[in-house]
């Protein structure tokens, strides 16, 4: 059985029964008024992440994101994706199931933020992202924390005989 372009193949397989009478029934099928039964596919699903500064709200390039996971129809996801100039990465081509993004490596002089959030896709397209909200336009905003300053002070130590300064050294 072939997929029509952009649709998933339907992984479910249904029971068709003809009872006595010649009625056909098909499980997990829906029955139309003039008696023809409908399967659904789905079509692929995908979401977009935004980063930003968490301070001053501006986008991030260079963070790196992991999804992992296998989907409802049994396909291995390990995907990786980093956000562009304009603060985006998008993952595409994603079946319904449930799977886990991370951030694996942070903007330069950004905070890493390696918290595993279950990410949920539903045969309807939409998804929820544990601990992210949508904006008004469905990206989901991914905040990072710059990374603390620090001073670093550094001490000349001389080890054995000190030389000798003069005023014309």
């Amino acid at each position: 059985v072939s997929v029509p372009n952009g649709y998933l193949r339907n992984p479910q397989k249904y029971a068709v029964t003809i009872d006595e009478n010649g009625n056909l029934s098909i499980d997990g099928a829906t029955k139309k008024k003039d008696g023809s039964f409908v399967i659904y596919n789905d079509v692929p699903h995908s979401f977009r992440l935004i980063k930003k500064n968490a301070t001053d709200g501006q986008t991030l390039s260079g963070a790196k994101f992991t999804l992992t996971g296998t989907s409802e129809y049994g396909t291995a996801v390990n995907l990786v994706k980093t956000t562009s100039t304009t603060g985006f990465a998008t993952f595409l081509n994603l079946e319904p199931g449930i799977y886990v993004l991370r951030e694996t490596a942070a903007p330069a002089g950004y905070v890493l933020d390696s918290t595993a959030r279950k990410v949920t896709i539903s045969h309807d397209g939409t998804v929820a992202i544990d601990g992210l909200a949508q904006n008004n336009y469905g990206n989901f905003e991914v905040l990072n924390q710059e990374a603390e300053k620090q001073k670093i002070v550094v001490t000349k130590k001389w080890i054995g005989k000190n030389p000798e300064f003069t005023e014309n050294n």
